[in-house]
């Protein structure tokens, strides 16, 4: 209310000063940012520049009736102070001090003093920031950063007023407020260097004596804002009844013209207040409509003990407490009560839905409300205790913060709700000796010390304290003031230190940070700060120094209008370049530009009524537009290659209050929709209360705020419960099925700073982790059978960072690495050998590997893709990979070793549509791929022309699977339970068919497998789980009788007991047939013992011995059963690669240790494998056969051999069919398998007959069979 007679301190408080209704007052208030005033090329102080409203106001000053621009203004008539943040006081000069007091304002964040030799009214703000007024027409002159960088301030005469028209630096950086040129029209312009980057438009309407601002043209934009006014005259008051926002939201006001009632002796008997305001966003979200009620008592004191004085608060003059609410109703269900006191804080707030209270907050103030604003302390508007009491089911529960301040408005406590606190302590305004100078405007601000104080002490926690020392600068326009700036900074055994630049002839740099020095246990790591003030940008550039000595080099470009990044080069020298319109939109983005690797991003918008969208296209020229409504909400994404094929792949819609009720996804194969859609509820706090999908699936979400606790229920399956401590953390998980049993709990209990520190399993087993002063696990320690198992780790001694350096099981060391400065791997050590890498400069990735056989892998790298470009090994050239890319995608395109050379073509959005292979046998082949819109596999033609379509179903899950295979098709057809869950597999071949069916608990695991051949069972398997959720029993069931075989396990879910009964005992390699198995383990995690028992009742005891110098690695192995050696010597290379086996096998690797050969006991190879360059077996010479493999995308599609190839056809694990050609001729076989994929029947089709063979298989606990 800038030129009211009315005062209240009500308008203070930031939701007047924010767009909407302030619930407080009943007015409406609306700003426009214009923009940020950024002087001195990013190094000066940063002027918001907002255009603000109050229809209180008849002062124009160029913009219309009551629009100003938010800067601080004097009023010596009245001794009133106006601040840019909107807020007005009233001034009293103090002799004693030689400035004003400022009574409503009790804290001493700002001092306004009087300056005789200029006649000028200085504000000097806690921040160090400066503002000079003119005393005598109260206009801001200028303002001046700490460092003594000025933003000047000119006006000229307007309405018989002075009024701004030019905001300067004195660097070229300008605001030009054209109120002169044309009457009906005012014009703001950003200028730089003497261009215009932005241009405002503010057009204006009369309204008999004065004018109205009608509309504002936004740079960039197609439409304006558009604002309706009614005038009520019995308040002078000309109101905002709607606004077309240039989105096309439309906002619109409904006022009650005697709304406040006035105290005694007023001006006015009534104020108008807001009834009602209506948001209309648009389209796809209904209205959103909020009606207000207020009391009688309100913010300007009516029914109070005091008459209305001019130029007074008259409630911050009351005797007595005094209170007033006001009543928020929004779309007519959420109803908020706030009640507040005199000094019109909030005292209370109460939420409702429909009636019910759900919350309510109470808040407590420094305030002493029996007494007058005279002897209030300088806190009394200050928070000093927040309670909030939630409602919930019958029960309520009330949580506190408490906060404290000093008379300066710093915080020096918070206390949370879990009763952890942080305290703050500050240097005087005197300073302290060296550790901090004296506050060059006789202010505190600097904090001397932050103290973080645990939520408890049982594990000896202690408080964890920083503390902070200054320096001084002598200002730039002053020599005798000086500014204040960091010097160090210390934590535990971690400290920061800082240097500036301090040369006044560059007043640009001047006061920029020069060097930042890091310290940790005595390493010290440095940053080198250069600035480069260039024709549109400041180029930061940052030479980093590690404490061994590696030097990099980064930076970065803002320019100088909005300080905006628009170029950063990484320290490998890759460059990104963005780009913005004159609103400071991005609108491109390119990495590498002028390289051979250049790829871009270009964003455009469109921005008006009913079409609000941003559209990226990418350096393929794929487009993603994403569509808003009137008020910004996402309503639909579309996407394409090009702008001619665009398809919408997303939908949602949203309730009253902005929450999404719906979504629906979309993917389109062969020109036609597969939409999927959720709907959403909410609780009375807004989060998600249950999701309903399209296949009738419902998950229900239950938050209690008095227990903390959150349930997660998926209705008719499984339920997991969360239980959270004060501090957030969750304490205990239960997970029950869908009848409502228990399956699994943990149980979590934390240090006093959030370190996790035991968990509790199903079982009561414990884990115990404990944690450095930089929060890093150092012990992790369980029980196993009584046995303890310390697991230690350790870190470098340079860094703070979690980068384990030694591993250690009970102090026998497992794993050891070092790192350089920029924690890269230099050396590292465990079972596999020793490794050493070194690297190019600051690349993270290696570019030498020095192997544990002393052969060293040279790596190429591309720095702008991040992959390589080669791998070699020198003297070894049949060992060298060659990479291609796309060199804007990274995608790639090219390999080539000596086992293969492949080629892959991808689409625009990244997806293999080809690849074609040439291995050894000289012969090219291709497969091919299509897809949905969305990325969904909708046809695959292999290596050998078989093609493979999916089809889906309306919910797009996968329906149906076809293969065909020399004209042969083979069909799977699947069935979907009514939780989407795949229960159902047909298969059909020829005149065949195989069925899958399969049976899950109420957690998804599966109980039950029945497997069919034309209508007749062929097994079934039975699974039952123990409280780990660990498989406990399995049946098997045939023709031949019941097999069951049951499973138990140690503390540490490790096998221990394996036992087998039925027909179908599993046979070890040398045709025993197994009963049982017992399992011994050492801490490490190794079979150290298993006692088999064999049909017959013979036994064999198998010991495994490793190597006490690196305790992972088996060394032997001793059989007391005479079908097994009785001693095996196991011997490695120094790669750590396995040489030899139990059956005598002798294996070779490369350098890679890739396995090349494996030879008999009798020296004769069996084998031997070649690679294709992804480390993939694409040829094995098994005797005299030689096989290829092909994979498409890397699963193992084809084998090839002798003129036949082989061909899969997958739909589920467990059930696959395999169909060998050779020319026109093809077999077929349906293998069957368990819930784990591993085959437990095959049927063969047979020459010249309709019958197949069956060959069935069992295995052993570790896969043996």
């Amino acid at each position: 209310m800038s030129d009211s007679n009315l005062i209240s301190n009500a308008f203070n408080f930031s939701e007047s000063l924010s767009s909407g209704v302030d619930v407080r007052t009943g007015s409406f208030s609306v700003s426009f940012s214009l923009g940020h005033f950024i002087g001195y090329k990013n190094s000066g102080h940063i002027v918001p520049v907002q255009l603000s409203y109050d229809a209180s106001s008849n002062n124009d000053i160029g913009f219309g009736r009551g629009w100003s621009i938010s800067l601080s203004r004097f009023n010596k008539d009245k001794n009133t102070l106006l601040l840019s943040t909107g807020q007005s006081f009233q001034l009293e000069y103090n002799e004693d001090l030689g400035e004003y007091d400022i009574p409503y304002r009790k804290l001493k964040d700002i001092r306004v003093l009087y300056l005789d030799e200029t006649k000028e009214i200085t504000v000097l703000h806690k921040t160090g920031i400066k503002e000079f007024l003119d005393w005598e027409t109260g206009i801001l002159k200028k303002v001046v950063s700490p460092s003594g960088l000025e933003v000047n301030f000119d006006y000229s005469e307007f309405n018989l007023q002075q009024v701004l028209w030019h905001v300067f630096d004195n660097a070229g950086r300008e605001i030009i407020i054209d109120w002169w040129s044309n009457d009906w029209e005012t014009t703001v312009e950003q200028v730089l260097d003497s261009k215009v980057y932005q241009r405002f438009t503010m057009r204006k309407t009369g309204n008999g004596n004065y004018k109205r601002l009608s509309s504002i043209i936004f740079p960039e934009l197609n439409d304006p804002a558009t604002f309706d006014y009614r005038y009520i005259a019995s308040a002078d008051y000309d109101v905002i009844e709607k606004i077309v926002h240039a989105s096309g939201l439309i906002e619109d006001i409904n006022y009650l013209d005697k709304g406040q009632l006035l105290p005694l002796d007023a001006p006015l008997s009534s104020v108008p207040c807001v009834l009602s305001h209506t948001i209309n966003p648009g389209v796809q979200q209904a209205v959103h409509y909020s009606c207000y009620e207020y009391s009688d008592k309100n913010y300007l004191g009516f029914g109070c003990d005091r008459a209305w004085i001019a130029g007074e608060d008259t409630l911050f003059k009351s005797d007595n407490d005094y209170r007033y609410t006001t009543t928020e109703t929004v779309n007519e269900s959420k109803v908020t009560i706030r009640e507040y006191n005199k000094y019109h804080l909030l005292e209370c707030a109460s939420y409702f839905d429909n009636n019910n209270l759900y919350k309510r907050e109470n808040y407590q103030y420094f305030a002493d409300l029996e007494l007058g604003i005279e002897s209030q302390p300088a806190t009394y508007s200050l928070l000093k205790e927040q309670t909030t009491t939630h409602y919930f089911n019958g029960s309520e529960r009330s949580f506190t913060k408490q906060y404290n301040f000093d008379e300066f408005g710093n915080q020096t406590l918070e206390s949370h709700v879990d009763g952890s606190k942080v305290i703050w302590n500050y240097y005087p305004a005197s300073g302290e000796g060296s550790l901090c100078p004296a506050d060059p405007h006789g202010m505190v601000s600097l904090i001397k010390e932050e103290i973080v104080i645990p939520v408890k002490t049982a594990d000896d926690e202690q408080e964890r304290k920083t503390i902070m020392t200054y320096r001084s600068l002598p200002c730039l326009n002053d020599g005798k003031n000086y500014f204040i700036v960091p010097y160090e900074m210390n934590k535990d055994n971690c400290s920061k230190s800082y240097d500036y630049y301090e040369d006044k002839s560059n007043i640009f740099e001047y006061g920029r940070l020069r060097v930042e020095t890091t310290v940790v246990n005595q390493f010290s790591s440095q940053i080198l700060y250069r600035y480069d003030f260039n024709l549109s940008d400041l180029k930061t550039t940052l030479q980093t120094t590690t404490y061994d000595g590696i030097t990099f080099t980064e930076s970065k470009c803002v320019d100088y209008f909005f300080g905006h990044e628009i170029e950063a080069m990484n320290s490998q020298g890759v460059v990104i370049r963005s780009q913005y319109d004159s609103l400071g939109r991005q609108t491109s983005s390119v990495v590498a530009p002028d390289t051979d690797y250049e790829a871009s991003k270009v964003f455009s918008y469109q921005f008006e009524s009913g079409n609000n969208s941003v559209k990226v296209t990418d350096t393929k020229g794929n487009v993603v537009v994403q569509n808003m409504n009137n008020a910004g909400k996402l309503i639909s994404v579309e996407m394409g290659s090009t702008d001619d094929d665009l398809r919408v792949i997303h939908e949602y819609q949203y309730d009253e209050f902005g929450l999404l009720k719906q979504q629906l996804d979309t993917d389109w194969i062969d020109n036609s929709p597969i939409t999927v859609g959720m709907q959403f509820t909410y609780d009375v706090y807004g989060n998600i209360n249950t999701v309903m999908h399209q296949d009738g699936r419902q998950e229900i979400i239950t938050q209690d705020p008095i227990e903390l606790k959150t349930i997660q229920r998926q209705v008719g399956l499984l339920s997991q419960t969360t239980i959270h401590n004060l501090s957030g953390l969750e304490v205990r998980k239960e997970t029950h099925d869908g009848q409502g049993s228990l399956r699994a709990t943990s149980v979590f209990d934390y240090d006093g700073f959030g370190n996790l520190r035991f968990v509790t399993d199903t079982l009561g087993r414990v884990i115990e982790h404990r944690y450095d002063n930089f929060d890093r696990i150092y012990e992790t320690q369980r029980e196993i059978d009584g046995e303890s198992i310390i697991e230690s780790f350790s870190y470098p001694e340079f860094t703070s960072s979690p980068a384990v350096c030694h591993s250690s099981v009970n102090n026998i060391e497992v794993g050891f690495r070092e790192f350089d400065g920029l924690l890269r791997v230099k050396n590292e050590v465990s079972a596999g050998g020793s490794k050493s890498y070194s690297y190019k400069g600051a690349e993270t990735n290696p570019e030498h590997i020095k192997m544990p056989d002393n052969n060293t892998v040279n790596i190429l790298q591309n720095i702008y893709l991040n992959k390589p470009d080669s791998i070699s090994i020198p003297g070894q050239q049949e060992m060298t990979n060659i990479y291609q890319y796309d060199k804007e995608t990274a995608d790639l395109n090219y390999s080539i070793n000596q086992g293969s050379e492949n080629t892959y073509t991808t689409d625009s959005m990244g997806r293999l549509i080809k690849e074609k292979i040439q291995l050894n046998d000289g012969t090219n082949r291709q497969a091919s791929y299509q897809y949905s819109l969305l990325g969904k596999l909708c046809e695959k033609t292999d290596f050998f022309g078989n093609k493979t379509v999916y089809q889906y179903d309306s919910l797009g899950r996968i329906a149906s699977i076809n293969d065909t295979v020399s004209d042969q098709d083979t069909s799977t057809y699947i069935d979907y339970d009514q939780y989407s869950r795949a229960y159902k597999y047909t298969t059909r071949y020829k005149n065949d068919e195989a069925v899958v069916e399969l049976v899950f608990d109420g957690v998804g695991l599966e109980i039950s497998r029945i497997a069919r051949f034309n209508g007749v069972e062929e097994f079934t398997i039975e699974q039952q789980y123990n409280e780990s959720m660990l498989l406990e029993m399995r049946s098997f069931r045939d023709t031949n009788g019941q097999t069951t075989e049951t499973f138990r396990y140690d503390d540490l879910y490790r096998l221990i007991n394996y036992r087998c009964d039925g027909p179908h005992q599993p046979l070890d390699d040398v045709g025993n047939k197994l009963m049982e198995q017992e399992f011994n383990h050492d801490i490490y995690g190794n079979i150290t013992k298993v006692v088999s028992r064999f049909f017959g009742n013979t036994v064999n005891t198998c010991i495994y011995t490793y190597d006490p110098n690196n305790p992972v690695r088996l060394i032997s192995i001793k059989n007391s059963h005479p079908s097994y050696p009785a001693e095996v010597i196991l011997r490695y290379d120094v790669a750590g690669n396995l040489l030899n086996d139990e059956k005598g096998n002798i294996y070779s690797y490369n350098t890679l240790n890739q396995v090349t050969s494996v030879k008999g006991n009798n020296g004769k190879e069996l084998s031997r494998y070649t690679y294709d360059a992804h480390r993939r077996v694409v040829s094995q010479t098994v005797e005299d056969s030689l096989i290829y493999l092909f994979y498409c995308n890397d699963m193992l599609s084809n084998e090839f051999s002798n003129g036949a190839h082989s061909s899969y056809h997958r739909p589920a694990k467990g059930l696959i069919s395999r169909t060998v050609s050779q020319g026109k001729n093809t077999k077929n076989q349906i293998l069957f398998g368990n819930s784990q994929g591993s085959i437990v029947e095959t049927l063969s089709e047979q020459d010249n007959t309709s019958n197949r063979s069956k060959e069935t298989r069992s295995y052993t606990p570790y896969g043996e069979g």
